[in-house]
């Protein structure tokens, strides 16, 4: 038994093979290497500043925009902690729609206009009954609050984590700041040693 091969299209190939030697041959050739840059026009067209340096740098550090996350997550988890100690007020309710007749010995107990009571009618088209519950909750002393009023020892640790984070970042910006002073000093000193 033999088993068929499929040919390539050998045509196909070589007119790909051939388009990428010209393009990589014929590309040098019409652009010199300096003519080959990406414009952005956020960046300026003029000779770069070491503020204008600082500024991109602090713009688009991925440490620096992690931080500021981590600060409005802080936020947040602090309100989520003083929310706990407020008064929180729950509801539910519930429903119930029933149709047909009496099982057992019992009557079918209705409203009607004239006065409810038992129905002598063993069927029921369409009934209903409503179940509310509404409750307050306002906690006297909860975690060390007060009414809600004073901070829980929970909400001053959250506080404290955010202060931290609060530290971090700005250590964490003024190293940015850092790295690329000195990496401008270094290429203004390297170019004018040239």
């Amino acid at each position: 038994m033999t088993k068929s091969i499929p040919h390539r299209n050998l045509i196909l190939g070589n007119n790909l093979a051939a388009s990428l030697v010209a393009l990589l041959l014929i590309l040098p050739l019409r652009l010199r290497a300096r003519e080959i840059s990406a414009h952005n026009p956020d960046l300026p067209r003029h000779p770069l500043t070491l503020q204008d340096c600082i500024a991109i740098a602090l713009g688009e550090s991925p440490k620096l925009k992690a931080s500021r996350f981590d600060l409005l997550a802080a936020g947040e988890e602090i309100r989520a902690a003083q929310a706990s100690l407020w008064p929180s007020l729950k509801g539910s309710a519930t429903g119930e729609a029933f149709s047909g007749e009496q099982t057992g010995k019992f009557g079918i107990v209705t409203t009607s206009p004239s006065g409810g009571g038992i129905s002598a009618n063993r069927q029921v088209d369409l009934a209903g009954i409503g179940i509310f519950d509404l409750k307050l909750e306002y906690p006297v002393f909860k975690d060390g609050s007060i009414f809600g009023f004073n901070d829980a020892p929970a909400v001053e640790i959250k506080k404290a984590q955010r202060n931290a984070l609060a530290w971090t970042a700005h250590l964490t910006r003024e190293d940015v700041i850092y790295r690329v002073t000195q990496d401008f000093v270094d290429t203004v000193s390297a170019q004018t040693a040239e």
